[in-house]
């Protein structure tokens, strides 16, 4: 929490909901061109807000300092008052007098970063439009699978990274089916198993595997938790598969948690790392027949109790980078 130029406190998490933000840190209006970049974003609010972002500027000047700034300049921004530097510190901003810009999207998340030069206003616009969400109507809801679906969240280098690891090595999945009626782990072996399962899949070296978990832990665990109250602590080891067009691949409906091996997974992860396809994604048929398709480095979280296919792609191939995230107490099997 940090004092507004009124003098009272403001959380930020409580109070920009639904908007885009630019929040802006810069050392001290005392420095020109500090000065300098408020008044640009002043100037450009109304481009901004029609972008659908608001303006958030923190610096170390008093509340005092911010209110007769504000009344000075005509300043319609939301400024925040951080003289400890402790918020400041934290997001690793305004080291030696520069200013520095956060783009962030509707969930608070981080867009990009406009690190130290100058017109932070301009350059924060064109990071805006580039990262502008489809124009698509509002629709209105009647029947939804409990999921979450969330763009932005594998970068670009990180997609293309697990595509060729893919393209360098992979072999025909797998399923695990019992032998007679026994239900034990120790009672099932790995087959290709085409009436349930039909994909290509890779198993990722160490490296691109960490970097992969470092993804899911830091940018969707906080998903998780902020959506169902439930902390993640462990992801799974990564797969990536591939449902390939000429090969009519897909995955029948299935649970995910339903052997002795898997009872405690509690959420599966699904990172599309492609655009390039037609058909494909993901429906949950206990809820309605829709189908969910995250944009390429988007993700699919959902429960691993609930029942869902991967639909045939038509054309072209689907990449995805796929695991299951675990709770505290539970213990993730080791590698299938």
């Amino acid at each position: 929490m940090l004092p507004n130029p009124d003098g009272k406190f403001g959380r930020f998490y409580d109070r920009f909901l639904g908007n885009r933000v630019i929040l802006f840190f810069y050392p001290s209006s005392t420095e020109p061109h500090a000065l300098d970049e408020l008044l640009a974003f002043n100037a450009q609010r109304e481009a901004l807000a029609a972008a659908g972002a608001r303006v958030v500027a923190v610096s170390r000047d008093s509340a005092v300092e911010n209110a007769r700034v504000a009344a000075a300049h005509g300043l319609k921004l939301t400024l925040f008052s951080d003289p400890a530097g402790a918020i400041t510190g934290g997001y690793g901003a305004a080291r030696d007098g520069a200013c520095t810009c956060y783009v962030l999207d509707r969930n608070q998340r981080v867009l990009d970063v406009i690190a130290g030069g100058g017109d932070h206003a301009n350059r924060a616009l064109a990071r805006l439009i580039a990262h502008a969400p489809p124009a698509t109507p509002a629709r209105t809801i009647g029947a939804q699978a409990p999921v979450l679906v969330l763009p932005n969240v594998v970068d670009p280098a990180l997609c293309s990274w697990s595509i060729a690891a893919w393209q360098a090595d992979h072999e025909e999945g797998a399923v695990r089916q019992r032998a007679g009626n026994l239900a034990t782990d120790e009672a099932r072996t790995r087959v290709i198993d085409h009436s349930m399962k039909k994909r290509l899949d890779h198993r990722p070296d160490d490296a691109l595997d960490a970097a992969l978990r470092d993804t899911v832990m830091s940018r969707i665990g906080p998903e998780i938790y902020k959506a169902f109250q439930f902390r993640v602590v462990a992801a799974e080891r990564f797969c990536i598969g591939a449902y390939e067009a000429g090969r009519g691949d897909y995955f029948q409906p299935h649970r995910d948690n339903t052997t002795e091996r898997t009872a405690n997974r509690r959420f599966a992860v699904t990172l599309n790392l492609n655009d390039a396809y037609s058909g494909g994604g993901v429906r949950f048929t206990e809820f309605s027949d829709d189908v969910y398709r995250p944009p390429a480095g988007g993700a699919l979280i959902f429960s691993c109790s609930l029942l869902h296919e991967a639909l045939p792609v038509i054309e072209g191939t689907r990449f995805a980078a796929l695991t299951f995230m675990f709770g505290a107490g539970d213990v993730p099997p080791p590698p299938a």
